[in-house]
């Protein structure tokens, strides 16, 4: 599945993930995810991934979980620097120490998620 050119930040799932980034990154005023791609798999009612990828222009995220319309979701989600790319790779060597800090963990339902720093 591949979605571009959205503003998927401001779909109510990724609000709490968008405050989270903006406290973490208080310079942060605009923060867009323009881009959803991955793998999934739907099976006995359980849609999975282990490899969602929510590209922005500067900060992006890496995910993996599921969700169950009865339970809701059970996800982690790892914050990155930059897209895909040469140069990305090189300064996420450099960050991704430090941005393992703040792994989030997304539980709840489609209408009600809840996103937590893990560490904190």
């Amino acid at each position: 599945m591949e979605v571009v050119d959205g503003q998927l930040a401001d779909l109510p799932l990724f609000t709490g993930f968008s405050r989270l980034i903006r406290r973490v990154f208080p310079s942060f005023k605009i923060f867009s995810i323009t881009r959803l791609t991955g793998n999934f798999t739907i099976e006995n009612g359980v849609v999975s991934s282990e490899n969602a990828i929510f590209e922005g222009n500067v900060v992006s995220a890496k995910g993996r979980g599921n969700y169950t319309p009865s339970s809701g979701f059970d996800a982690n989600v790892h914050v990155r620097t930059l897209g895909e790319g040469k140069i990305s790779s090189v300064v996420r060597v450099i960050t991704d120490h430090l941005l393992k800090l703040f792994e989030m963990k997304l539980t709840g339902t489609l209408t009600d998620p809840s996103w937590k720093l893990k560490k904190f």
